[in-house]
């Protein structure tokens, strides 16, 4: 096996993308990479409402008592989409019943395996963050408030549309 770094190559994204098999495998992986959430985040995610106007936000409860409301890439949306459909879950339902933590790392740790790399699921969030702030457009506290960090204690205000700039960035960075 491949060891990485805390954060991976654009080649070992698109693998462990490339080694996710079915709608929840590929939801956990969009979900950490392409919107950078965190492991208990992805698990607590509620299935959102429909898309108004065809941009999905999803409400991402944070580790602490923040939720954050974030626009999330097309693809992104799609698996989270084609989830709820496998699940027969519904809009406020959770997106992942009766997934545990344990069954997330396993379920990622073994995506990572399959894509010949040794790392852990955190990786996959830093990578996401990574690639949010390697844009120029983005600016370090858009980055805090669009990835759940608090500063002071606070969670930042995100400015009106910088959601869906990061969400289209780490769209394109993972493009296949």
């Amino acid at each position: 096996m491949l060891e990485t770094s805390d954060v991976l190559a654009p080649p070992q994204a698109h693998a462990v993308l490339a080694a996710a098999q079915d709608p929840e495998e590929t939801a956990f992986v969009e979900l950490l990479l392409r919107a950078g959430l965190r492991g208990r985040e992805v698990l607590d995610l509620a299935v959102p409402e429909p898309p108004v106007d065809g941009a999905l936000t999803l409400i991402a409860p944070s580790f602490r008592r923040y939720e954050r409301t974030i626009a999330i890439a097309p693809t992104t949306a799609r698996a989270v989409h084609a989830q709820a459909q496998a699940a027969g879950v519904r809009p406020g339902e959770p997106l992942f019943p009766g997934c545990g933590e344990i069954r997330l790392v396993q379920r990622v740790h073994g995506l990572c395996a399959d894509a010949d790399l040794h790392t852990d699921l955190a990786a996959l969030r830093r990578t996401a963050i990574s690639s949010a702030l390697d844009d120029e457009a983005t600016l370090l506290s858009d980055a805090q408030a669009y990835f759940g960090f608090t500063v002071d204690g606070m969670l930042p205000s995100l400015r009106p549309g910088v959601d869906v700039l990061i969400a289209g960035v780490l769209e394109q960075a993972y493009h296949s």
